[in-house]
């Protein structure tokens, strides 16, 4: 990222002077938690992966690889939608908290 886009960024109006915010949608911003919390999962699972080491029984290769990568992205969503660990509903309420005190 160049160093202007960063200045810019910087000086962009804050929660508490924007002239043109827009209403919270609730929705929106429970299903980007929620996706986010999923990102998480899958990040964790794929460490998790690693440190198992290969023994040959499923193959090796690309596909093996893109198979797992599949494979734990569902098992992250599905993890995320049966509760998950929590941390995007706590994420969820501590942002709307934030943008409804900023209101």
């Amino acid at each position: 990222m160049p160093i202007e886009q960063v200045r810019e960024a910087s000086h962009a109006p804050s929660l508490q002077g924007g002239v043109d915010r827009k209403p919270l949608d609730e929705k929106k911003l429970e299903k980007a938690c929620l996706e986010f919390e999923s990102i998480f999962i899958h990040q964790m699972l794929k460490s998790m992966r690693q440190t198992i080491p290969q023994t040959g029984l499923m193959g090796e290769g690309k596909e093996r690889n893109i198979f797992q990568a599949l494979f734990d992205e569902e098992v992250s969503k599905n993890i995320t939608k049966r509760g998950g660990l929590g941390m995007g509903k706590m994420l969820y309420e501590q942002m709307r908290r934030r943008v409804k005190e900023a209101e």
